[in-house]
């Protein structure tokens, strides 16, 4: 009896303490460069895909000892073997809105190119941490064209991730199929914006429309009133293409010299990040 209460007293103080780490983890401001317990836990992996010889993998080396994430290629699995593994990280409340502010990324190929089957990209799952079961997926990043022979580490960042009532992850998702194509990944911060409560955030946020949805020439932003703004319009990889004060009820954008693709128009007020929304050109 003495031992089974012993064993019961050791499991409720191991899965509070596994709580409270998870818990201490996924408060914001967050930082992870995988090297210790607290920074691992929460993110777990998904496999969609074939089953590889390899795993996702936190081990020594990286950008900043002692360790880093990163997934080798499939060796040894045929070419129609294609591997799609995600690393998914703990869940987050963007409530009003966050950015993925900075991570450093090595995606090495001894080829310096990648195939038309690989892919690296960082997504916005919303609901779930299972792809397969998420309410949205969003592509922040496609950074498969960063492959390189030169084993570089390389900072990006400045992802907007859009306001969400609910659990929300940042996810890893990488595809290969019998190639040497290895991402690696390190020292992730992210922050979350507080929406502007003067304005009554979910009353005031959701009445924002930008239409039309896909644009080809022009896009419009309808405000609810003409309090000053700052709209700032940001490519898939986080990179601000132009900025814009306005004080309008509704604002034109010419968007008809950008590529197709995936943008995101953040708007802010007072300094703070009320809204972000993404949008296709077509």
């Amino acid at each position: 009896m003495k031992k089974t209460l012993l064993h019961l007293s050791l499991l409720l103080f191991c899965s509070l303490s596994t709580v409270s780490v998870i818990n201490a983890q996924t408060t914001l401001p967050y930082y992870s460069g995988f090297d210790n317990a607290p920074e691992q836990a929460g993110w777990q992996q998904f496999t969609k895909g074939a089953t590889g010889y390899f795993p996702w993998n936190i081990g020594a080396g990286g950008y900043s000892a002692p360790n880093a994430l990163s997934h080798d290629y499939p060796v040894g699995n045929p070419g129609t073997d294609t591997v799609t593994d995600w690393y998914v990280s703990p869940p987050f409340h963007f409530y009003g809105g966050g950015h993925l502010d900075s991570l450093k990324i090595n995606l090495y190929s001894i080829t310096d190119t990648f195939t038309a089957q690989d892919h690296f990209g960082i997504y916005y799952l919303t609901g779930s941490p299972d792809p397969a079961l998420a309410d949205t997926v969003v592509l922040l990043a496609d950074l498969t064209a960063w492959a390189s022979s030169s084993n570089n580490w390389r900072d990006t960042g400045g992802f907007a991730i859009p306001p969400y009532n609910g659990s929300t992850y940042i996810a890893f998702k990488y595809i290969a199929t019998n190639d040497w194509f290895v991402p690696n990944v390190d020292n992730i911060n992210m922050t979350g914006d507080t929406v502007n409560s003067v304005n009554g955030p979910a009353a005031y946020t959701n009445n924002i429309k930008l239409f039309p949805n896909p644009s080809s020439g022009t896009l419009n932003l309808q405000m609810p009133d003409n309090k000053p703004s700052v709209i700032t319009l940001s490519d898939a990889y986080g990179r601000s293409i132009r900025r814009q004060e306005v004080q309008a009820l509704n604002t034109s954008l010419d968007v008809s010299d950008l590529a197709n693709g995936t943008y995101f128009i953040s708007i802010m007020q007072g300094g703070r990040n009320i809204r972000t929304l993404n949008w296709a050109k077509q």
